[in-house]
């Protein structure tokens, strides 16, 4: 049965200091607004909190949640830009085509009034066939020029497409990260259990069924068994009592039996790991000692799995 454990080496709750955005509210008559009073908008506050580990999880939540469908929106935004840049060389391209296909229309009808004029058997004939053969050269030169000018046309739409395929794809990329971050931050509001292995000589930290963290721990007398213990944090009390905490003892098959709060006595965490365990350290978080290592069945899906015997 687990029984009430209060020892200094259990985790500790740290508060984290946030700078939060607020509204100044402002006291208007019944059925009036600031829109219609013509009333500046409400002043913005910043100030700062602390917030304990569950309010701090909720609080990245949150801002993960906004910060991904903020990306969600720019990589719409981007590649609808993207598609209309497309859509704009596609025609400055066919554009371009077709006075090429113009152009050489032009020359083929102009060498054919050509061969008519030295042909031609009377002065009218040989008259209207070089008439064709100028008004030909004024449409190819005319034609020649506008090729030069859609190609240039052309190849600006090509490297605007080309900037906003890009833009898109990053705006893609940062619309997955975001995705990501927001994974982890949903992870983060999970409780978190804390295994520390004498036959590993490290403390891992899972939460969400992840691994997030690990690191050595400094273990007194570690030729000598800690035992199996299991301790979890039940209820939340105030800021200076921290958490309140049951332990429970389990037969691992070893000669020697020791109390959790003295193995607890014997370890030593690294500040920067304490510090973030404290961070996600809140109701239903549980720290596991035993001796033993972790077992290859811990994986996705699972906490940690130990085999005490």
């Amino acid at each position: 049965t687990p029984q009430p454990i209060v020892h200094a080496g259990l985790p500790k709750p740290i508060y984290t200091p946030v700078m939060l955005v607020a509204s100044v509210p402002q006291l208007l008559p019944a059925g009036l607004t600031l829109a219609s009073t013509g009333a500046p908008q409400p002043e913005r506050v910043v100030t700062e909190q602390l917030l304990s580990p569950p309010q701090w999880a909720l609080h990245e939540k949150q801002r993960a949640h906004a910060a991904f469908a903020d990306a969600q929106v720019e990589a719409r935004r981007q590649m609808e830009a993207a598609t209309e840049a497309i859509a704009s060389a596609d025609e400055a391209t066919a554009e371009r085509i077709h006075v090429e296909k113009d152009l050489a229309s032009f020359r083929s009808l102009r060498e054919r009034a050509s061969l008519q004029a030295q042909r031609a058997t009377d002065d009218e004939t040989r008259v209207q066939a070089e008439a064709s053969v100028h008004a030909f050269d004024d449409a190819i030169t005319d034609a020649a020029s506008a090729i030069v000018a859609l190609k240039a046309g052309e190849r600006l739409r090509l490297d605007a497409s080309f900037a906003a395929v890009r833009r898109a794809r990053e705006a893609e990329d940062a619309s997955e990260r975001a995705d990501g971050a927001l994974k982890v931050a949903n992870r983060g509001a999970e409780p978190i259990t804390v295994f520390v292995s004498r036959a590993e000589n490290r403390v891992l930290v899972r939460q969400g069924f992840h691994t997030i963290l690990e690191g050595e721990v400094t273990i007194r007398d570690p030729q000598l068994p800690l035992g199996t213990h299991v301790m979890t944090a039940i209820a939340s009390l105030d800021e200076t009592s921290g958490l309140q905490w049951t332990g429970l003892t389990l037969s691992d098959g070893s000669n020697s039996r020791g109390t959790a709060a003295q193995a607890l006595d014997r370890i030593t965490l690294a500040p920067k790991i304490a510090e973030e365990i404290g961070r996600r350290a809140w109701t239903g978080a549980t720290l596991l000692i035993s001796d033993q290592p972790t077992s290859k069945e811990t994986g996705k899906g699972t906490d940690f799995v130990i085999l005490t015997k």
